[in-house]
């Protein structure tokens, strides 16, 4: 019985984690000084498009497409 209530455990925080943490360089919207790419690719782990943005040092984050 406890082995079962420790995998439940297990299941629940994995399903937990994976939904709310979010992935490198990953943001819900856009930030004003981001400039936007042409590049929309789909995450292979999430289903979604997503368009890659630049920021003003260069890096690259990725927001959900929302055309």
């Amino acid at each position: 019985m406890i082995v079962f209530l420790l995998v439940v455990i297990l299941l629940v925080v994995l399903f937990v984690t994976t939904w709310t943490v979010r992935r490198h360089g990953e943001a819900d919207q856009a930030h004003d000084s981001w400039s936007a790419t042409d590049e929309r690719f789909v995450d292979p782990s999430t289903g979604r498009t997503m368009r890659v943005y630049l920021g003003p040092d260069g890096t690259r984050h990725y927001v959900p497409d929302q055309s």
